[in-house]
């Protein structure tokens, strides 16, 4: 109530204003025509299209009356029947300024209708437009969030499967030249060397990127990195790449045992931003990856001969060991397959892949190294194109428990 009586105080408000404006300019240009009466149409029908456009239709009607009474009055110099007169001889006049109103109040309500709508709209898109920049940022948020993740769990590794799958089926004589291409192309290993020790000397087997400090032999008593990796049998490396010395010129020393043998990696150069702890460690990985596929494939021929279970078990505990340490799964199958059709199962495995025969079963568990469910998926698929008969069923090697107890789970019916 109290809004309605402010609107109409406002149009009244407007409703002299512009009559006293209109008054003047009518009063400087055509006093012999008060209210422009002979000009069709009049001027003054400015007052009710305007207040009733602004505030309505009664304020556009009132408007119309009251510009309508302000020229009676004054043409007819305040004479109530002399105002009469008038306003019958001139029905139209009046009539129009009262009419004038009334349009204009429904124009400015159906304009307001419109605008109405159109703010409703306008409303609906902003906040649709705030939830999909809520999104988008999210969106953002959950990209960089999985960008870490993928940093945490060592993108850099994919693939790293095929890799030691071509290197381990190639030539035995290039299998350790593959190896240092594969930590130059995964470790970013620039310069660096294999060495077989021999008594308390090491003797180099391959190289590759070689500098003067990569000789082909090396004193173990002059190389004290080299000497307390072999000893400790765990990775050592200086404290910063800036500590090298032309006594001890070397950024690490990674151990190995390969055919019985010890050796020992010495890393001479490599990217700044790849020496680390964690680069180590996978470098670390990737040769204890790799002479385990060599020497099973040494001992028990190809995929297609099954492995003893203790063998099997140390390829599991690395596996486990892997996943712990550098989040890099690995796959464990257990298949049920007809035995008329083993040989020609175990033939069709990848050459990384390690399998044995459960106790007391007719099943095979095999070992997917650095593989997870899209590779087993993928063996799956194409087991069953070539026809083969085969029941299954996966096991995740993730961290948590251990050898025996993933043994154990495995076994479980």
């Amino acid at each position: 109530m109290a809004s309605n009586q402010g609107q109409l105080l406002k149009a009244l408000r407007d409703v002299v204003v512009l009559s006293g404006l209109l008054g003047c300019i009518n009063w400087l240009v055509n006093r012999q025509d008060l209210g422009w009466m002979m000009l069709n149409p009049t001027p003054w029908l400015l007052v009710p299209l305007l207040v009733g456009v602004r505030y309505g239709v009664v304020s556009g009607m009132i408007g119309g009356a009251v510009a309508g009474a302000l020229v009676a009055m004054t043409n007819a110099k305040f004479v109530i029947e002399e105002m009469k007169d008038l306003v019958q001889d001139h029905p139209y006049f009046f009539s129009a300024l009262v009419l004038a109103g009334y349009l204009a109040g429904e124009g400015g309500r159906l304009l307001r209708g419109q605008q109405a709508a159109l703010e409703e709209a306008s409303e609906a898109q902003r906040e649709a437009l705030n939830r999909l920049k809520a999104e988008l940022e999210l969106t953002r948020e959950t990209r960089h969030e999985l960008q870490q993740h993928l940093a945490l769990h060592n993108a850099t590794l994919a693939g790293l499967d095929e890799d030691l799958r071509k290197l381990v089926t190639g030539s035995p004589e290039g299998l350790l030249q593959g190896l240092l291409s594969l930590l130059h192309q995964h470790a970013q290993v620039t310069s660096a060397a294999l060495y077989r020790r021999s008594g308390k000397g090491l003797q180099r087997i391959a190289v590759i990127h070689p500098t003067a400090p990569l000789k082909e032999q090396l004193s173990l008593d002059e190389m004290p990195l080299a000497r307390r990796a072999l000893e400790e049998r765990s990775v050592v490396s200086v404290k910063t790449a800036t500590e090298t010395t032309p006594g001890q010129p070397f950024l690490a020393a990674v151990p190995f045992e390969r055919g019985g043998e010890e050796g020992v990696l010495l890393v001479q150069d490599m990217s700044l931003q790849a020496f680390n702890w964690a680069n180590l460690a996978r470098i670390e990985l990737i040769m204890l990856w790799t002479f385990a596929m060599q020497q099973v494939r040494q001992q028990f021929g190809a995929p297609a001969a099954l492995v003893p279970v203790d063998t099997w078990k140390k390829l599991l505990a690395q596996a486990l060991t892997t996943e712990q340490l550098h989040h890099v799964p690995s796959m464990v199958m257990k298949v049920n397959v007809d035995p008329a059709a083993e040989s020609e199962f175990l033939k069709a495995m990848p050459a990384t892949a390690v399998a044995t025969r459960l106790p007391d079963t007719s099943s095979v568990a095999v070992l997917l190294p650095l593989a997870g469910e899209m590779e087993a998926s993928a063996l799956v698929n194409e087991w069953q194109r070539q026809g083969k008969k085969t029941s299954l069923a996966k096991y995740p090697v993730i961290g948590g428990p251990d050898v025996e107890a993933f043994w154990l789970h495995v076994l479980t019916p």
